[in-house]
């Protein structure tokens, strides 16, 4: 009877473990400079127990009070296993209706874009070329753009007409709970074509 008990506390804790992962939002921010000085820095956050920072090509990521160690070796291993004996099945693509897979696949992305797109995004910067023309048409097009999208209040541009020059710096932040995301890949995940897709994958596209 206690072990039972004990079972039963144990998956209670999981559960709640597993509903607040899926439900409780993700908080992200992002901040960078680009032109003479380049330099990006990302952070990552859950509940303020899970913390994953980005910074001067540096990841780190802490859970708690414990940090993970991360070490990365482009260098090749000698004891990397081969590849020989394992190939990708063969896909009769003449069978999937790719056109309608591909527009389903950008709906998808704008679904989810929706779901995790910043609540605050800003970016400033003054933008020149060679040629003061092509700075002219590009800060011409810009306006147009960004006044159609509505994005002239997040995105501020200006043109310099004395040479080239980049400079600009990003701002964002937002969040998101990884639930939200799961009506879109469902929807997706839904349809014919996605669908006879994923059943030709399974058969190794021989059928």
């Amino acid at each position: 009877m206690i072990i039972l008990h004990i079972l039963l506390w144990i998956f209670l804790i999981l559960l709640i473990l597993l509903l607040l992962l899926i439900f409780v939002p993700i908080r992200y921010q992002v901040q960078g400079k680009f032109g003479f000085e380049k330099k990006v820095m990302a952070k990552a956050s859950w509940m303020f127990f899970v913390r994953a920072v980005y910074e001067n090509s540096d990841l780190s990521i802490n859970i708690g009070p414990y940090k993970l160690p991360l070490s990365f070796d482009d260098s090749p291993s000698e004891e990397e296993p081969s590849s020989q004996g394992f190939a990708l099945p063969k896909l009769n693509f003449t069978k999937l209706n790719i056109k309608s897979i591909a527009s389903l696949g950008i709906i998808l992305i704008k679904k989810l874009w929706k779901k995790i797109k910043p609540q605050y995004f800003y970016i400033k910067g003054i933008v020149g070329f060679d040629d003061p023309c092509t700075t002219g048409q590009f800060v011409g097009f810009y306006e147009i753009c960004a006044n159609t999208v509505g994005f002239r209040k997040a995105i501020d541009l200006k043109g310099d007409f004395s040479g080239k020059h980049i400079e600009l710096d990003m701002k964002m932040n937002g969040g998101f709970a990884i639930a939200s995301l799961a009506g879109p890949v469902i929807w997706f995940i839904w349809q014919k074509p996605v669908r006879d897709g994923i059943k030709l994958l399974r058969k190794g596209g021989t059928k």
